[in-house]
């Protein structure tokens, strides 16, 4: 069987043959040869950026799968690749009720006072953002259950994440966004301990886009 060669289309003049199978998790549709890769690695490296297609159209950012497999394809750059978290979490997660919560719903119970609004987006190909109202007293792992009802998430999807991010409260927009732990003693406890403010969003990121390393990496609540 005859291999058929694709031609690189970051730029109109490029004459290479793209890698066969790259970007590994079909990001965009740009095939890219060796060439542009690694002058694409180059500018990232000296802009501290992630990895992303070189398509000057499109600077899509690549996923964990793709960067890893950059990793591999420029061992010559391995300190570059060392800023990023690229442990694969590859995993589908689905939130059991199997607790029962006591909720208050005395004559003393105010729900004005115990709610809380919390814009929450879904990271994928067609961004989904909406409005998440909740108790302010209600546990972690019922609201990750509410966002991923209110952003129509399916229990098989997969999610490589749920992150807290600020905005508009005059903090650096490279800031590194938080973690949430999900492990089951982080789930039961009290959504308060999150420190959500009225600038917190919650990303949820479905297609796995690389992510810087904390100085110090620790989940939240772990």
């Amino acid at each position: 069987m005859e291999n058929v060669q694709v031609k690189c289309k970051v730029k109109d003049d490029c004459e290479h043959i793209a890698l066969n199978g790259f970007p590994s998790n079909s990001e965009c549709n740009h095939d890219v040869c060796i060439e542009c890769l690694t002058d694409m690695i180059s500018d990232c490296e000296a802009n501290g950026v992630a990895p992303m297609c070189p398509q000057p159209l499109c600077h899509q950012y690549y996923t964990i799968e793709s960067v890893n497999a950059l990793r591999t394809l420029f061992p010559q750059k391995a300190e570059f690749f060392q800023r990023f978290d690229l442990t694969e979490r590859n995993t589908e997660f689905i939130c059991k009720d199997d607790s029962v919560t006591f909720v208050d719903l005395s004559s003393e119970f105010d729900f004005s006072s115990r709610r809380m609004a919390i814009r929450v987006l879904a990271d994928s190909d067609e961004e989904v953002e909406a409005i998440l109202i909740y108790d302010k007293q209600g546990t972690i792992g019922d609201f990750i259950r509410e966002i991923r009802h209110v952003l129509k998430i399916l229990p098989y999807e997969k999610i490589y994440g749920y992150f807290i991010k600020h905005e508009d409260d005059g903090k650096d927009e490279n800031e590194l966004a938080q973690e949430i732990a999900t492990d089951a003693i982080s789930l039961a406890k009290c959504i308060s301990e999150l420190n959500l403010t009225s600038t917190s969003v919650i990303h949820v990121d479905t297609a796995g886009i690389v992510q810087r390393k904390l100085s110090n990496k620790t989940n939240i609540l772990k």
